[in-house]
């Protein structure tokens, strides 16, 4: 910010002239001095912006690692659907999912695709509403690894359990980590070298008509192609 400063100076001369004195006014005279305080040089702090994590596939041959970003958000609800009735199956309640993660393994010889699958299902005639952390979440949810069967003309998979139980899943980086050390899985994955694995991701979003439930459309949710990395 500058400052000004006004300094008035009045000149008199005084001139004297054949023995008289003669007084000779001189206009008065403002100069204007400008002094400057130093504009400070330093960065304004910016906030950066978070990098958006996208999913990865990291593959070992004792190990897979397969990671989904979730959104960043401290209560999760779930539970939250309510109980659907179909009289046409005989009053049988229908249970609905209302957070799913899935990875999609395909064994090209035999055309046959396994899904490793964490949701969390709901059917409020034996659970009520519940809030609380994703570790919390993660706790009720059911982890399993599937077999594939041929999709419908909806293009919905049938789903055939296996004996495959060596699938861990915990919370971390701010995501969901899903670990795979099933033998038979990882020679799949290790012999082949796919060059893409389809990722997916649903959550609920909103089910406030029981008969038309929409589903998120944030980017941590959807079908993902990753290009995995092999160690």
């Amino acid at each position: 910010m500058k400052k000004i400063l006004t300094f008035t100076f009045v000149i008199a001369l005084l001139i004297s002239a054949c023995g008289q004195s003669v007084n000779t006014p001189v206009p008065t005279t403002e100069l204007h001095a400008f002094t400057s305080t130093p504009e400070s040089t330093s960065t304004p702090e910016v906030t950066p912006t978070p990098e958006k994590k996208e999913p990865y596939a990291i593959i070992s041959a004792d190990k897979a690692e397969f990671w989904f970003p979730i959104p960043e958000k401290e209560i999760w609800e779930w539970y939250v659907l309510p109980v659907i009735v179909k009289e046409d199956c005989g009053s049988c309640v229908i249970v609905s999912i209302e957070y799913s993660w899935y990875v999609e393994i395909t064994e090209n010889e035999k055309k046959t695709a396994y899904q490793i699958s964490v949701d969390l299902m709901n059917n409020r005639e034996k659970h009520e509403l519940q809030s609380g952390t994703f570790e919390e979440l993660l706790a009720t949810s059911r982890t399993k690894i599937y077999l594939l069967g041929e999709p419908d003309s909806d293009g919905y998979y049938s789903k055939f359990d296996t004996e495959y139980t060596k699938v861990a899943i915990s919370h971390f980086d701010n995501g969901l980590l899903i670990e795979l050390t099933e033998p038979d899985l990882l020679k799949i994955l290790n012999e082949q070298k796919p060059e893409t694995i389809k990722f997916g991701a649903v959550a609920v979003d909103d089910y406030s008509n029981p008969e038309e439930v929409t589903y998120s459309e944030a980017p941590e949710f959807g079908e993902f192609t990753v290009t995995p990395e092999y160690k």
